[in-house]
């Protein structure tokens, strides 16, 4: 039970009781009843009164005041009333109810065993509070001590609930991290490989660049070449209508020339025949359409030779390390080193069988002599090759052999079978070589 004790300015004690579950709605509608009061500035709330609610002091205390009541003791501790409430009522002469000797004689019910004894004392004594149960005191106490361990013990729970949660998360974060450390190393290292990568592809499409610019050179040069084997397709279909040309004419000079042709065999085979043993200069015609002259010999041999080669080492008049065009138009003098040329010597041989002479003297006037008897050779277009030299006679050697269907070769046009070599030039005349050990 709660019990209010109201004591009047008269001396007049009022004794309220109520339930301890009482709500503050229900203690006003008591004393509103009690004292003939009437709340004026009080919020009734539905709230239950419990004896450690505090809001059930200041309510009570607001409602006091608007009539002159003022609480005198108020104690609450825990879920438990262990204590009283004492109100006063008086007007403007105040006097403490706590002192006032003219307080008469408080009547209060006995309560229960469960129930605090509140008020003791008579009528114009002090009123003090009763003996208070030590043991419920204490019981409390323990009571409100285990609840608030169990709370503690609680939250730490949760505390430590909570930590683990926090460290589980911080492994999973460190995780993700580690995860990512390596991703981040996984894409450095693949972005590593793609700027190598990127590298050689700069430098492959440079030297493809390079490889395309040579390969429109080429085309060009092709190009260049294409257009010069057309001009040269446009002037050997001329030159083969000039031969055409050229071949009717021989035959019509050929079918002139008949009736003339024993008269110019008999004097082609004895154009250098004569009794003077001297050396001799004589013009005859050698072709139909070309009349040059020839130096005759009658001291070396017998009678009708002329001289094609003459080498003198002791004076080395003129250089024999020349041209194809000077070998091809001959050179030298009659009277000194001399070569008759390629173009007339293939004239003469193809037209006529001639022997060959071949006459040398050492520096101690010594003579060998070497004597073929077919001698001849091609035209330009054959390179002058030597087609025939018949059987070999003399003291010499035979060396003319080994040079046999071989083309003739100079410095500027080598037509040797030496691939890395070129034998005219190595040893400084032009000649008809096949090897250069063999000459």
């Amino acid at each position: 039970m709660l019990t209010v004790q109201l004591i009047m300015q008269s001396g007049k004690q009022l004794a309220l009781k109520l339930p301890i579950s009482a709500t503050v709605y229900e203690l006003k509608i008591e004393l509103q009843n009690l004292l003939d009061i009437q709340p004026k500035t009080l919020d009734i709330s539905a709230s239950d009164v419990t004896c450690a609610d505090s809001d059930l002091l200041v309510e009570v205390a607001g409602l006091a005041n608007n009539k002159q009541i003022k609480p005198v003791v108020s104690c609450y501790e825990g879920n438990n009333f262990v204590g009283l409430i004492l109100f006063s009522l008086g007007g403007e002469d105040f006097a403490d109810p706590l002192v006032d000797n003219s307080v008469s004689d408080s009547s209060i019910e006995e309560s229960e065993s469960s129930v605090i004894e509140l008020f003791s004392g008579s009528s114009g004594e002090s009123v003090q509070p009763s003996t208070i149960d030590c043991k419920r005191e204490r019981d409390g106490q323990l009571s409100t001590l285990k609840i608030e361990a169990q709370n503690k013990a609680k939250e730490l729970e949760i505390c430590k609930n909570s930590a683990k949660i926090l460290e589980l998360d911080s492994n999973s974060k460190r995780m993700k991290i580690d995860s990512l450390s390596l991703a981040k190393n996984d894409l450095e290292s693949k972005l590593k490989l793609m700027e190598e990568s990127y590298s050689d592809l700069q430098w492959n499409n440079t030297r493809l660049t390079e490889d395309l610019l040579n390969r429109n050179d080429e085309i060009t040069k092709f190009k260049s070449c294409l257009s010069d084997v057309d001009q040269k397709k446009d002037l050997l279909a001329s030159c083969e209508k000039t031969k055409g040309q050229l071949q009717i004419s021989l035959n019509d000079l050929r079918s002139k020339g008949r009736t003339d042709a024993s008269d110019f065999q008999t004097v082609y085979s004895t154009y250098c025949k004569s009794t003077d043993k001297s050396s001799t200069t004589s013009t005859k015609t050698l072709s139909y359409t070309q009349l040059f002259t020839v130096l005759c010999n009658d001291e070396v041999a017998d009678s009708g030779w002329f001289v094609i080669h003459r080498r003198n080492v002791d004076n080395y008049a003129i250089s024999f390390d020349l041209n194809w065009s000077s070998y091809k138009n001959g050179f030298g003098s009659f009277y000194a080193d001399y070569f008759i040329g390629l173009e007339k010597l293939h004239r003469i041989t193809s037209s006529y069988r001639h022997e060959l002479y071949i006459y040398l003297e050492d520096f101690s006037h010594q003579v060998w002599f070497a004597k073929y008897d077919n001698f001849q050779i091609g035209n330009e277009e054959e390179n002058y090759r030597l087609k025939s030299i018949g059987t070999y006679t003399g003291s010499a050697g035979d060396a003319l052999s080994s040079g046999l269907n071989a083309a003739f070769s100079t410095y500027d046009r080598d037509n040797d079978y030496e691939y890395f070599r070129n034998c005219a030039k190595d040893y400084h005349g032009g000649w008809w070589y096949k090897s250069c050990t063999n000459r």
